[in-house]
């Protein structure tokens, strides 16, 4: 899963499940290989924290067969 971040540390939560926190490239792209995403709908989340404001984006997937 690739996210485009310009704050420091990114966490990744698919399904509720934490993927870890990863710093963004110096291109700003934080890149989480190997996530498994279920048959059906999938949530994923992000959260960052940029000057103590907490950040968050959210989705929805859905994974067909």
């Amino acid at each position: 899963i690739k996210v485009f971040s310009n704050v420091g540390l990114v966490e990744l939560k698919v399904n509720g499940k934490s993927y870890g926190k990863i710093a963004p490239n110096k291109i700003k792209i934080c890149l989480w290989k190997n996530v498994q995403l279920k048959p059906g709908k999938n949530k994923i989340e992000v959260k960052a924290i940029s000057a103590k404001i907490k950040l968050m984006d959210v989705c929805e997937w859905v994974l067909l067969n």
